[in-house]
């Protein structure tokens, strides 16, 4: 997912929100950075609402570095104006992150999360946009991830040492192959200049769709992405993406 509709043409003249923290206040939704987030100055019921000003086509919702216990009721409605809300997803609570994907065109968008009587919730960032498989194109097994962890190493003089934790995130190295078909080429490259002319190298990260895992991710490799393999009439490529997840934040010292 590359193309998030959430963006500072919505922010903040076209977003509404029941309550705002002075601080983290609502153009955090979307600055390509989860760990400043936006945050409710409020409990129970509180909602985000986002005119687009024209109908948009909208497939997938996905909230980044959240807080919500799981205890929390999140549904995402939609309609034609500012009102008259039809419930479009029920996304399922996941910690941290989480997504949903469905499929409805309109102008306006309703997100309510009711966190309950103590949680103030906070939004690191707020995804709106179209989801989409790359098509000709197979992600192989064999794939390399887990958590990459940010710490400093501390000893004193006489031998002392201790680990300073600040953060983690989650790293991926993802193959991708094609056989004789120049549309996966020119989908993966077209791909590739929009998210780093557009988004900083920065997208919406789904491994498997049938999973609940979803990332916000930065593409690490800056060039080098494919290697032929096999020439001639039926040409093999791999290529070959380094995705790091954005943290969410640090625990200082």
């Amino acid at each position: 997912m590359k193309t998030n509709l959430v963006t500072s043409a919505t922010l903040p003249d076209n977003t509404y929100v029941t309550s705002e923290d002075t601080v983290y206040t609502v153009d955090k939704l979307y600055n390509k950075r989860p760990s400043y987030p936006f945050r409710f100055d409020g409990t129970g019921n509180q909602w985000i609402k986002v005119e687009f000003t024209v109908a948009q086509n909208i497939t997938a919702m996905a909230i980044f570095n959240h807080n919500f216990p799981n205890t929390t009721t999140i549904t995402l409605d939609a309609s034609a104006i500012d009102g008259n809300w039809s419930l479009v997803s029920t996304p399922v609570w996941r910690e941290e992150n989480l997504y949903s994907t469905f499929g409805a065109t309109l102008e306006w968008w309703k997100l309510n999360i009711n966190a309950g009587a103590v949680v103030t919730p906070q939004v690191g960032e707020l995804f709106l946009g179209q989801w989409a498989a790359f098509e000709n194109a197979f992600v192989q097994p064999g794939r390399k991830d887990g958590p990459e962890f940010f710490a400093s190493d501390n000893r004193t003089h006489m031998g002392q040492d201790w680990i300073g934790y600040y953060s983690n995130a989650d790293t991926f190295t993802i193959s991708i192959k094609n056989l004789t078909a120049p549309s996966a080429v020119d989908e993966l490259q077209s791909f590739l200049k929009d998210i780093w002319e557009n988004e900083d190298g920065k997208f919406v990260f789904i491994p498997d769709h049938n999973q609940p895992h979803v990332y916000y991710v930065q593409v690490v490799n800056k060039k080098g992405y494919a290697e032929r393999e096999i020439y001639g009439i039926k040409e093999l490529r791999e290529w070959k993406l380094e995705l790091r997840s954005l943290t969410n934040g640090i625990t200082l010292l």
